[in-house]
């Protein structure tokens, strides 16, 4: 259900060069940064469509969204990350429940993401 979601959501944007860029970061107990914003092979709806349909289905693990969201920040939306200062940011954050208890708290990881 999620990889149909996602391959819809990617449908619904112009993908390209010039256009909207993708980057998808896998989380679980870790998480996986699978592509950045700069990774010009995703610039394109089919490659783009491959990523998605080679997730996992299932992480089996403990969920952690503080790491995710640190991994936006650290190798999304940075320029080496391909962040472009024209264009505003997007997260779209999809989880199967709640962060673990051992989580860092969003009120320390959210604020460097409004930047």
């Amino acid at each position: 259900m999620l990889k149909g979601f996602l391959l819809q959501l990617s449908d619904a944007m112009p993908i390209g060069p010039d256009d909207t860029h993708v980057g998808y970061i896998l989380f679980a107990k870790n998480a996986k940064l699978l592509n950045t914003f700069a990774d010009t092979e995703y610039y394109n709806r089919e490659n783009v469509h491959n990523l998605i349909t080679s997730i996992p289905d299932d992480l089996d693990s403990q969920t952690y969204i503080d790491r995710a969201l640190i991994k936006a920040d650290d190798s999304l939306f940075t320029p080496m990350g391909g962040d472009r200062l024209e264009v505003p940011n997007v997260l779209i954050l999809m989880t199967d429940g709640r962060t673990n208890a051992a989580s860092e708290p969003y009120s320390k990881i959210i604020p460097s993401l409004r930047v």
